[in-house]
């Protein structure tokens, strides 16, 4: 059977992603024809081409001579929106003669000169804000922060079904539409998978699928979203209008059995795990989800993606250990309801078949790099890791996500550093010991200074996570946060670690989204969709007030980003962080 899985827009194209290499290897395994797409890369590149922007560059001309802010229908929206194109205009028309040379730099030895590097990303950015600018004011596209924002809700099916109808707001209608749809049709592909696994992804993915799907063509999507809404997809027929199903949690035994059933004279859909369908006259979710054994699934197959061609200048391959988090306790944090199945626990796979995969993984790709995509790696594990990796002499060098656990002594990261972890990156949350508590985070911030001591000792370099906004969260506790990190400004001035200070987000799979009335947390959300994936609208007793919360977070930005001079810096993204890390420290 001829397959094709889909990675679409909007993420950045940094580097391949792990689901649909995951995807494929167990489908090829099994003797399917698999081809792979990474339509985020395809298509940042459509729309950074000369001739694509010197489209867009009339585009905006025509559309500033069309705003008439002085005519009876003009409002302050219509001045802004001129303002923004004008503006925009501005910008890239000193761009686009040199973004292909901007594209190179990404891609070559230059990526390595932090100047150079971020004119090359500021370029990109520009050039996609003139693109949004021609569409309608509110639209916003960047893949610096992955952003992707339309007029539409993506938490409401009704919008939904609109915007991925509407040219006037989807940039990517009309290109997938006159520049994809062919090459699908052309292929002849018996089955579309395509892969929804961050919220920007949402209008771009849907979008694709309707249109597939309307061209007759069987179309089903995956990915962690949607995996989070099986209830919701239960009681929406209307949502099965843009695919002909939805596999949630693990894709590999549900798409080999769908393809299986697809080459009977009769499939029977209601046999493949997994999967939620539209049988003609109701929804059907197919019970028990099926959790794959880890230790027989082959290893993740990347054949057919242009290592080449993703914006950096060296191929990092992501990577799973396992599934879920070894802790999986923290209060604020939905993964233990989303990654791990209902009735499923954390689950890993032995150190030597680590060791295999990424071994097999380097030759046959050409990269000893890798970025271990786990919400958490254990110490333990890693030094399991660490002992295969020196006794069979491999250079492999990595990064991954990590607890601040006290086990990660000075000695233990020398370790780990001979055998190839190259930067760790910390969910410090808070600097408060009475925040850490009530989040569960199971760490004090005196161990969290130890740890970050320890990784300088060991020529280790982090990346610090931070969280202002938890529910109960008080100013006295926000300024504890502070302190800590004034105090750590002299390891976070390092120009190889990083820091990164979020605004809570409330999950509503969390512990604190289940169980908001156990918490004193009350939604202020007006109206929620079906596919509400929360925010930080809420009240609760103690915390500060938004406004106060609000500036506090831009001051504690400001403050830090001079005293550690981040601006001077290269980017602290993953993929990119590892490659100027290890060209700092081969």
């Amino acid at each position: 059977m001829r397959i094709c899985l889909v990675f679409p827009p909007i993420s950045d194209p940094r580097g391949p992603h792990l689901a649909p290499a995951a995807l494929a290897a167990r489908l090829r395994q099994a003797g399917h024809h698999v081809t792979l797409k990474d339509l985020d890369l395809v298509v940042a590149e459509y729309f950074l081409s000369p001739a694509v922007l010197g489209d867009y560059v009339r585009r905006a001309e025509e559309q500033l001579a069309a705003l008439n802010i002085h005519g009876p229908h003009a409002d302050w929206k219509t001045l802004a929106w001129r303002q923004k194109i004008s503006y925009c205009l501005e910008q890239a028309r000193a761009i686009i003669p040199r973004i292909s040379d901007h594209i190179d730099v990404l891609r070559s030895e230059a990526f390595y000169n932090a100047s150079r590097f971020h004119a090359a990303r500021r370029a990109l950015d520009a050039c996609l804000a003139l693109i949004s600018a021609c569409f309608d004011y509110e639209l916003n596209y960047k893949i610096d922060g992955q952003v992707f924002v339309t007029r539409y809700r993506e938490d409401r099916v009704a919008e939904l079904l609109q915007a991925v109808n509407d040219p006037d707001a989807n940039p990517f209608l009309k290109v997938f539409e006159y520049v994809i749809r062919s090459e699908f049709e052309n292929e002849r592909f018996d089955l579309i998978g395509i892969s929804i696994l961050n919220y920007q992804q949402i209008i771009p993915g849907l979008t694709l699928a309707r249109l597939l799907h309307r061209a007759g063509m069987r179309v089903v999507i995956g990915g962690t979203v949607y995996s989070k809404f099986v209830d919701q997809l239960e009681r929406c027929a209307d949502f099965f209008t843009l695919c002909g199903g939805v596999v949630v949690y693990e894709g590999e035994t549900a798409l080999v059995r769908l393809a299986e059933e697809l080459e009977q004279p009769v499939p029977d859909l209601s046999s493949v795990p997994n999967l939620i369908w539209h049988d003609g006259t109701s929804v059907r979710v197919n019970r028990p989800f099926v959790v794959e054994n880890l230790e027989t699934l082959p290893t993740p197959d990347f054949t057919g993606l242009p290592l080449d061609r993703y914006f950096a200048p060296a191929p990092v391959l992501p990577y799973n250990l396992g599934k879920g988090c070894y802790w999986n306790k923290c209060l604020f944090c939905e993964i233990p309801h989303i990654n791990n199945l209902p009735g499923t626990q954390y689950r890993i796979k032995s150190a030597r078949l680590i060791v295999d995969q990424l071994e097999e993984l380097s030759e046959r790709f050409g990269t000893p790099y890798f970025q271990f995509t786990d919400e958490s790696c254990a110490p333990a594990l890693l030094e399991e890791i660490t002992d295969i990796i020196i006794s069979r002499k491999l250079s492999l060098y990595y990064l991954c996500y990590a607890r601040l656990e006290a086990a990660f002594t000075e000695q233990l990261l020398k370790k780990l550093y001979k055998g190839g972890l190259r930067k760790l990156m910390f969910g410090l949350e808070s600097g408060s010991d009475r925040t850490l508590q009530a989040i569960n985070k199971g760490i004090t911030a005196l161990q969290a200074v130890e740890v970050l001591r320890n990784c300088q000792q060991a020529g280790v370099n982090f990346r610090l996570f931070v969280i202002l906004g938890f529910p109960g969260e008080t100013i006295e506790d926000a300024w504890e946060t502070r302190t800590f990190l004034r105090n750590a400004s002299p390891l976070l001035r390092d120009p190889l670690n990083s820091f990164e200070v979020n605004l809570f987000h409330l999950d509503p799979r969390s512990c604190f989204g289940r169980y908001a009335e156990k918490f004193g947390i009350r939604v202020t959300e007006r109206e929620p969709g079906e596919f509400y994936l929360g925010s930080d609208r809420f009240t609760c007793p103690g915390s500060m007030d938004k406004r106060t919360l609000h500036a506090f977070i831009k001051e504690v930005r400001e403050e830090m980003y001079e005293l550690t001079r981040m601006r001077e810096k290269h980017s602290g993204w993953e993929e990119y962080s590892l490659l100027t890390t290890c060209r700092h420290k081969p």
